[in-house]
């Protein structure tokens, strides 16, 4: 494990956002957002991780207090310098640090602080197991719930184009594990064979005691068509749904129990947000027919403030549009604004809905303030610099609301 700890400067962004380097060794990912970090207001601290040289993970300490930022590397063994194996952070209850990353389609690794509430060594890292084999997983989203309980999703490559949402479940701070079991799973049912599930983010929504009692999941479909068995081919429709932690059991915006995991036929009649249309439908936003993905890999939910409706964020590729649907305790209403790609979506400290995107290679941001309803785009982007794999810290301290990548720097946006 290697150390270095700084006290840096702030530069002031467009529209007053600040923009702090926190390293210079950046690597290039395909990061959902998801768990990037956290703030920690027991010790004052925010903690945050991405992926360094040869995508090794680490994990920065930055102390509100005086400005000091920590930088570790906390691990790496099962990485093999593939652009998937991104990290992300969260703390169980006990305060211990957690990062998660994978061997792409093939290991799940745990990498735990020796230390609560802090970035000091050493780190222990391990393979997490499903009885004993190897996990084929990718793009792993760990949610921290409070009361010991831990849960880390992933998706599971099983074939081609069937790669459905599996998860695991520690209840005693990340300790043991149990039995890997699936939560969005196609089971191969498509005849178009898009039964690769791209969840775009999940969020997790705390209850009454600040802990997350439910998670937010929104996704898209892929696969390779109705005439072939390829990966990653066509894009389609998407999706949402709600698992309550406490039963482990989703269900739908209308409130529909859909049980412990949902499937082709259940996702079709209770958790469509948006159906794309025919895939033989030609896209036609010139910047994307080369490929015909409805749909971007990016779908972002929230809900609106005070346990309000929620809101999914995605970008329309096939006519070219950033579509905003939000559940009118009806039915989802669609609201659609000039294209750009989906980044992230929060709540700001006055309580307004925030989407981020990005258009025209800027980072901009549009609010809210009546609960997904309208947006207004601020005139202004976040920073007069390209930002990347830009994901926001929920409920974090205002000098560091975000992590994002900026070429070969990462950064910590601090608000306005």
């Amino acid at each position: 494990m290697s150390m270095h700890s700084a006290v840096v400067r702030a530069d002031e962004g467009d529209d007053g956002w600040r923009i702090l380097q926190v390293a210079t060794n950046a690597s290039v990912t395909c990061r959902r957002p998801c768990a990037p970090g956290l703030y920690d207001p027991q010790v004052n601290r925010t903690f945050a991780c991405w992926a360094g040289p040869s995508m090794d993970p680490y994990v920065c300490s930055m102390d509100h207090g005086s400005g000091e930022i920590t930088v570790v590397r906390v691990g790496g063994r099962g990485n093999e310098d593939d652009f998937h194996d991104y990290p992300h952070l969260v703390q169980s209850a006990d305060g211990f640090l957690h990062v998660f990353y994978s061997t792409h389609n093939r290991k799940l690794w745990q990498i735990t602080s020796s230390k609560p509430r802090s970035v000091e060594g050493p780190w222990r890292e391990r393979e997490l197991t499903d009885s004993g084999a190897s996990i084929p997983a990718t793009y792993p989203m760990p949610i921290a719930t409070g009361q010991g309980k831990l849960y880390v999703f992933y998706r599971a490559t099983l074939g081609a184009d069937n790669r459905p949402i599996f998860y695991l479940v520690s209840r005693d701070n990340g300790r043991t594990w149990g039995k890997a079991r699936p939560i969005i799973d196609y089971q191969d049912q498509r005849p178009d064979h898009l039964n690769e599930i791209y969840v775009g983010a999940i969020v997790g929504r705390p209850g009454a005691d600040g802990s997350a009692d439910r998670v937010l999941f929104s996704w898209t479909l892929a696969g390779g068509g109705p005439t072939q068995r390829r990966h990653d081919i066509y894009h389609k429709d998407v999706y949402f749904a709600v698992l309550d932690t406490g039963a482990d059991r989703l269900r739908s915006a209308d409130g529909t129990d859909l049980g412990p995991f949902v499937d082709s036929s259940e996702a079709a009649a209770h958790c469509m947000v948006y159906d794309s249309g025919s895939l033989d439908d030609p896209v036609k936003h010139p910047g994307f027919r080369e490929r015909p993905q409805h749909i971007g890999y990016i779908t972002v939910a929230h809900e609106a403030p005070g346990r309000g409706a929620p809101v999914v964020a995605f970008q329309e590729r096939k006519q070219g549009f950033l579509g905003i649907s939000r559940w009118d305790g009806e039915a989802w209403q669609l609201t659609k604004l000039p294209l750009a790609g989906v980044a992230d979506m929060g709540v700001s400290p006055s309580g307004e809905l925030r989407l981020f995107v990005s258009r025209g290679g800027r980072m901009r941001v549009l609010s809210s303030a009546d609960g997904g309803g309208t947006w207004a785009e601020s005139p202004q982007p976040v920073a007069d610099v390209g930002l990347s794999d830009f994901n926001l810290i929920d409920d974090g301290h205002t000098d560091f609301l975000a992590i994002a990548r900026q070429a070969k720097r990462i950064v910590a946006i601090g608000a306005p």
